[in-house]
């Protein structure tokens, strides 16, 4: 694939589809890469006989392209019906938030939910709580410190939220998998 690449445009390109990723995330990233680098060089593109050193500076994005990704994958979360609010918290710091949120008092409520789901059990991945009359809050662990805690509506669409938080833990699951791999082969 990078021989033709190299002699159709010029430029190594390369696809890979690992086997426990579904051909739907790599999609995903690749859409994601691909917007990043119309962002970057949408103007130059338009323009014929592009020396390849031109777009050079773009392999030390990749990274942050990868890591920025989680947000959309929250943002198509909060779009399920029922769900009021998700964010993300990586390394203790809210990095994606669908809503105004009070960063220091979700910390301070975080860690104590964080703590005693690890004091029940070391291998419990998700806690719900009964948060009010109406709703309910969800913290799932992505990887490691990082957390996703979710505020959804009790009910009928109840089912259908938990399916779709499980199914971001999932996408997001990967993307720290990639970014990690990536942090680790840039060094």
């Amino acid at each position: 694939m990078l021989e033709f690449s190299d002699k159709a445009i010029g430029a190594p390109v390369s696809y890979i589809q690992m086997s426990l990723d579904r051909a739907s995330f790599s999609a995903f990233v690749a859409q994601e890469l691909l917007a990043a680098f119309i962002a970057q060089h949408g103007d130059e593109l338009g323009n014929v006989g592009h020396n390849l050193r031109d777009f050079h500076r773009f392999q030390y994005q990749i990274l942050g392209v990868v890591r920025d990704s989680v947000k959309p994958i929250v943002r198509k979360l909060q779009k399920q019906r029922g769900i009021l609010k998700a964010m993300l918290v990586v390394d203790g710091a809210v990095t994606c938030a669908t809503g105004d949120v009070d960063p220091i008092g979700v910390l301070a409520n975080l860690q104590a939910l964080v703590n005693s789901s690890i004091d029940m059990s070391d291998d419990v991945n998700a806690m719900t709580i009964q948060s009010g009359r109406n709703s309910c809050i969800q913290v799932s662990v992505v990887d490691g410190n990082d957390v996703l805690v979710v505020v959804f509506k009790k009910g009928a669409q109840a089912t259908k939220n938990t399916a779709a938080i499980e199914e971001c833990v999932r996408a997001l699951r990967h993307v720290c998998v990639l970014a990690r791999t990536l942090q680790q082969n840039s060094r």
